[in-house]
């Protein structure tokens, strides 16, 4: 006989997630950054010095000048990249420096 309040592990995991935004924010943090690694390669991953997530927006620093400028020009796409991998939409806004 199932009981009316049974949830499955990873729902229980979720919930306590979505409510804890500092234990959130900083497994998201860890996923992107395994992301922005696989997707990005070691060239470009090479030249990225950290990334940060915090509240919806993404950090990430750049050492090189002409990349830190073409990777502004494609926010959006690393957004819609970043998003796509991770399921749902997390990253709102990038700022790259």
């Amino acid at each position: 006989m199932k009981r009316h309040n049974d949830k499955k592990m990873d729902e229980i995991m979720k919930d306590f997630l979505y409510t804890n935004s500092k234990l959130s924010d900083g497994i998201l943090s860890a996923q992107i950054e395994e992301i922005w690694k696989k997707e990005m390669g070691v060239a470009i991953s090479g030249y990225t010095s950290g990334i940060i997530y915090k509240e919806k927006t993404l950090y990430i620093r750049i050492t090189s000048s002409p990349l830190k400028k073409e990777l502004q020009m494609g926010r959006d796409k690393i957004i819609a990249l970043i998003n796509e991998s991770l399921g749902h939409e997390v990253v709102r806004e990038v700022r790259i420096s």
